[in-house]
């Protein structure tokens, strides 16, 4: 790579937008521009580190925003993903106002199935590979002609990508409703929901006894018993030890992976506790970066569940989970989360807990914020992606059908937001 460069570096495209928002010069804010002209233009990222008027605009950025997947679009993942396989794969859109920088947009391409519901084989067919946006809200104000020109923009210059992929959009944020709007409106594609379900996080209070008094008697009472009889069963008090620095992740690794084998998990879903040389060397890289904050549940030298988690400023990003199967009955996953959640309050600045998709139940029964996300494309108009979006709509609606009419039989509904295909 070094100096190559990569189709639409150095080009730009420009809009012409009213911007109702701070726009950095690189030392001081300038006000609102109206009738402004704003262009996109695609930084090499092997530029970005030296540039430190970028940078210090990038955090500003950060500052403001209260998404809860901003660690993905942080200058520190940028530079952690610079240590990865995929470090070719980033990309940096950054929207300017004269020889301001208003926005920054980091990408990264990488092939995503339209639903991962789908049976094995069909998730292959249904692959896309896309320019999938860090952290899915855009660092730009959300405005609907900023939205179109940057998707346009993002089409424009990565032309590899088939879609512009947001994980996981908030159904409350504006961006909810911009993104389908401007993927209409876009000279390149059509926009597409592929998943909307639950969301749910949890806001942390200073003090340990203030979360607990969040729920009513009997289930405090509940959440302190399984804690009791977990110890119990092992015939002592069980440990939950934190995984933060990097001569930790061998034995993380080591252990987690005992735990893996015991989960009911296939090799799929508990590769992030796999004992492999890339997953030491990731995590390694994300303990000297501060990110990293995982979880041994364990009885002397018994492990009983693990967790991988993350931490940027205030929020806990709740990322994978395993435990040993075996143990079901005495609620691991629920004791080491009990247990995280304390460690949390009383040893950390963390004040949200990201528990990322889904609605599992736990997430319903820990978290006190209740919100739906939404998976959006912007799709380029090929004849392929239109068949995908074609199939996977008729596919979800026939799904929907089928569990309304195993609830009227009554034999009972999908989780919320869950589709059984």
């Amino acid at each position: 790579m070094g100096s190559e460069k990569r189709a639409g570096e150095g080009r730009q495209r420009a809009v012409r937008v009213s911007w109702h928002a701070p726009v950095s010069h690189r030392h001081h804010v300038a006000p609102n521009h109206d009738n402004a002209m704003v262009a996109f233009e695609l930084i090499p990222p092997e530029n970005v580190s030296a540039d430190s008027g970028l940078l210090m605009t990038w955090h500003g950025l950060l500052g403001s925003s209260s998404n809860l997947y901003a660690q993905y679009q942080s200058p520190v993942w940028w530079e952690h993903l610079g240590t990865t396989p995929e470090a070719a794969d980033r990309r940096l859109l950054i929207a300017k106002i004269g020889s301001g920088i208003a926005g920054v947009i980091p990408l990264q391409l990488v092939v995503r199935t339209i639903d991962t519901n789908l049976p094995a084989v069909l998730q292959d067919l249904c692959a896309i590979r896309c320019a999938e946006l860090l952290g899915s809200l855009p660092l730009i104000p959300a405005d609907a002609g900023v939205a179109v020109a940057m998707l346009d923009a993002v089409l424009e210059h990565v032309p590899e990508a088939q879609a512009v992929y947001f994980k996981s959009i908030p159904r409350t944020s504006p961006w909810a409703g911009l993104i389908m709007e401007a993927g209409s409106a876009s000279r390149h594609g059509f926009g597409y929901v592929s998943r909307e379900t639950a969301f749910h996080s949890l806001e942390l209070p200073a003090k340990f006894d203030e979360y607990l008094g969040q729920f009513g008697k009997k289930k405090r009472y509940n959440l302190k018993r399984q804690v009791r009889l977990m110890e119990d069963a092992y015939g002592g008090e069980m440990h939950a030890d934190c995984i933060i620095r990097e001569d930790q992740i061998e034995f993380f690794l080591a252990t987690a992976g005992i735990v893996a084998e015991g989960s009911w998990k296939d090799d799929r879903h508990t590769a992030a506790f796999a004992r492999t040389a890339s997953n030491h060397h990731r995590y390694a890289d994300l303990a000297r970066r501060g990110l990293l904050r995982g979880y041994l549940l364990r009885h002397g030298e018994r492990p009983v569940a693990s967790v991988l988690g993350f931490q940027f400023e205030n929020t806990y990003h709740y990322a994978d989970i395993a435990y040993v199967q075996s143990d079901v009955h005495l609620s691991p996953g629920s004791v080491l989360l009990y247990l995280i959640i304390r460690d949390l309050i009383e040893n950390t600045a963390v004040r949200s807990v990201n528990f990322g998709m889904g609605d599992a139940d736990y997430k319903r029964q820990f978290g006190n914020q209740h919100d739906r996300d939404r998976a959006c494309w912007v799709m380029r108009a090929s004849p392929r992606n239109r068949v995908i979006c074609a199939a996977h709509g008729t596919a979800k609606r026939l799904s929907q059908r089928l569990g309304a009419l195993r609830a009227r039989g009554g034999k009972g509904e999908s989780p919320e937001g869950e589709e059984a295909y």
